[in-house]
C-alpha cells in the first residue's frame, strides 16, 4: 500500500517508510501514516507499530533484577581520554538581583526597624520626633510652627460674571 498526503508527503505501508522519517526514527507512525490507517476501518495500529513498544517487550526488560550501586566508589571506572570541564558562565543579561529569592517555607527577612535618637522609641525619626527637644541648660525649646504662608485673592469678572476665590490654590467657582 502506497499513499501521498498533503504537501506530497509519501509513505509505504509494507515497509514502513515515510518520507518525513519519522516512522523510521522513532518506529512509531508518523501524522501522515496515522491519518490514512485511522482513515481505514480494517486496519488497527498495533500492526504498524514496532515491536520494541509491545507489552511482551517491556515485561522482557524488567524480567530480571536489577542490583542497586549504594555506593560511589561501585561506579565503573571510564576512562573518555580527555577532561570534561564545566561550563564557563557569562554574566546573565538585566539588572541583577539584590535580594535572593526565598522558598515558600522560609520565613520573609524581618524589615529593620527604625529608632529615634531622642525617645528612643521605635516608628520614627528624630527629625519626625514629637517629643520637645532639650537644650544643655535643660529648657525645652518652643515648638516649630509649620504652618504655611496662607493668600487670599478674589477676582471679580464683569464679561463672565464670575467671582473666583483663590485660597491655598483651590479655584472655586
Amino acid at each position: 500500500m502506497t499513499g501521498t498526503i498533503r504537501k506530497g508527503t509519501q509513505w509505504t505501508s509494507t515497509t514502513t517508510k515515510c518520507s518525513c522519517r519519522e516512522w523510521q526514527v522513532t518506529g512509531k507512525p508518523c501524522k501522515h501514516a496515522l491519518a490514512w490507517i485511522l482513515s481505514n476501518r480494517r486496519l488497527k495500529i498495533e500492526d504498524f507499530v514496532h515491536k520494541y513498544y509491545s507489552v511482551a517487550k517491556f515485561k522482557a526488560a524488567y524480567e530480571d533484577r536489577i542490583e542497586p550501586l549504594p555506593d560511589r566508589s561501585q561506579w565503573p571506572q571510564v576512562q573518555l581520554g580527555f577532561n570534561v570541564y564545566p561550563p564557563l558562565l557569562g554574566r546573565g543579561a538585566g539588572r541583577p538581583k539584590v535580594q535572593r529569592i526565598r522558598g515558600f517555607l522560609e520565613k520573609r527577612a524581618a524589615k529593620k526597624k527604625v529608632r529615634c535618637k531622642r525617645c528612643r522609641d521605635f516608628g520614627h525619626f528624630e527629625k519626625t520626633c514629637k517629643l520637645p527637644e532639650v537644650g544643655e541648660d535643660g529648657q525645652t525649646a518652643a515648638p516649630k510652627n509649620k504652618s504655611k504662608k496662607r493668600y487670599h485673592s478674589v477676582h471679580n469678572c464683569n464679561l463672565c460674571n464670575l467671582t473666583l476665590t483663590i485660597s491655598n490654590l483651590t479655584l472655586l467657582m
